[in-house]
């Protein structure tokens, strides 16, 4: 295992540029209106990364002999899917939609030094819902509860845990 180089007793490190990389992935979204009131969202991302250089796996990781590595910072597949219902004559609508991530089992290599994350990150879902109006005047007043059921969860490349449940209001307009 490499040494980590060290000032005044305290270890440093120094950002490595990875001269060469593969990524691949993709994303769709898509809507479709049900009847005349009901709309239904749907949105998936993913992307895989690779790095593909064993100069730069060596002097990151300390390891030889090595020509592929999880390129780390990449997150794993999320989504999301909302129903909407909208009452054209009040202007009002009302959405419940759910959010997700899928864990991640592509954890980097370990980092000489470093405390090392030796379990995936865990999957998570939070469900969301949402009111709306649109008033007479123009303004859009909205409000909601975001992680209604008060799910613990850790976004992929986050340090710290999400917000509990917690509620939101907006008035906006035009001019």
């Amino acid at each position: 295992m490499a040494s980590v180089p060290e000032a005044q007793g305290q270890p440093t490190y120094q950002y490595t540029n990875i001269s060469e990389a593969r990524t691949w992935g993709g994303e769709a979204e898509g809507e479709l209106t049900l009847q005349r009131n009901w709309l239904v969202r749907s949105s998936i991302a993913g992307t895989v990364g690779d790095i593909t250089s064993a100069e730069a796996i060596q002097k990151l990781y300390g390891a030889t002999g090595v020509d592929k590595a999880p390129l780390p910072g990449v997150p794993p597949l999320k989504g999301s899917t909302s129903l909407r219902w909208s009452e054209p004559s009040s202007r009002a609508w009302i959405e419940a939609g759910a959010r997700w991530s899928w864990r991640t089992n592509r954890l980097p290599l370990p980092t000489p030094g470093v405390g090392q994350l030796t379990s995936f990150k865990k999957e998570w879902m939070a469900g969301d819902l949402t009111l709306g109006i649109h008033t007479p005047m123009g303004q859009r007043l909205v409000g909601g509860v975001r992680n209604i059921a008060d799910c613990n969860y850790r976004l992929a490349l986050g340090s710290l845990d999400e917000p509990g449940r917690s509620f939101f209001a907006s008035l906006s307009t035009d001019f």
